[in-house]
């Protein structure tokens, strides 16, 4: 992500970060189909064969086609934190808060929806992969539409609109629990927070410099997967002591304040004026 955003310029970050976004979430879908196609026609154990293939070109990729974008002096030590202090920043924290949000929903959906619809809400086993296709198909979608949109518009109002759509389908669930409810909440949810995790992303890297902005991804993504500890831990926690629906809305108030900080506790930085 440091590379990338450094060879795109300040003005198509955005733009390269939902495209890393929204190909990720497409590679997730084709990576699942294809493992289950090649296991039934091969066997188990060609798959992890063609999964060391596909890493070993990654690796050669990045040895020989990704240039280097910047060169640490000799004085550079492996965990030097220098430079992280100058972006502590309320659009740091917005942008991490956003980052958390964004791998917590996500697990607890995969947490607990496969529960809330087989267990509580009678909902056949076989309708779940449609579910989850359509979960990640709207997610990538999303990354893909909101780097450019927030190229041209800025950044707090696209981060804040994507969390407003994500907490608006835990209050469908909250409502109703049918087959289309489900459906259209989980397309609302992928779609929401895959728009305001690229433009996270990008804040991140408006504020860091080349001097700090690998401590600046390395600490954003740090708590981004943390997400995905306390989407499960959450989820079980609150779930045993208010039940299912009270958290669909416990929900829908953590996604709703992040996109107050992004748009009272976040500072606009146009693309332009960078």
């Amino acid at each position: 992500m440091t590379s990338m955003v450094e060879v795109a310029g300040p003005t198509r970050r955005a733009l390269v970060l939902g495209l890393y976004e929204g190909i990720n979430g497409f590679s997730l879908l084709f990576g699942t189909w294809l493992s289950g196609f090649l296991s039934e026609g091969l066997g188990v154990r060609p798959v992890f064969g063609i999964a060391a293939a596909f890493s070993f070109v990654s690796f050669l990729s990045c040895m020989f086609l990704v240039r280097e974008t910047i060169v640490q002096g000799p004085g550079a030590g492996l965990f030097e934190l220098r430079g992280l202090w100058e972006i502590l920043s309320r659009e740091y924290v917005t942008a991490m808060y956003s980052a958390f949000l964004f791998m917590y929903t996500h697990s607890l959906y995969l947490t607990v929806i496969p529960l809330y619809t087989t267990l509580m809400v009678r909902i056949p086993v076989g309708f779940l992969p449609v579910l989850f296709m359509g979960f990640s198909g709207s997610t990538a979608l999303g990354s893909l539409i909101a780097g450019p949109v927030s190229d041209r518009v800025g950044r707090k109002v696209p981060m804040a609109v994507g969390m407003v759509v994500a907490a608006s389908s835990f209050v469908a669930l909250y409502l109703s629990a049918s087959q289309v409810v489900l459906m259209t909440a989980s397309l609302a949810l992928g779609l929401g927070s895959g728009f305001f995790h690229p433009v996270a992303s990008a804040v991140v890297a408006d504020i860091s410099t080349i001097d700090n902005r690998g401590k600046a991804f390395g600490f954003y993504r740090l708590l981004r997967d943390l997400g995905s500890f306390a989407g499960p831990a959450v989820a079980g926690v609150v779930t045993s002591l208010l039940g299912v629906r009270a958290f669909f809305i416990f929900n829908s108030i953590l996604v709703i304040v992040g996109a107050f900080l992004a748009l009272f506790a976040k500072r606009e930085k146009h693309v332009q004026d960078l």
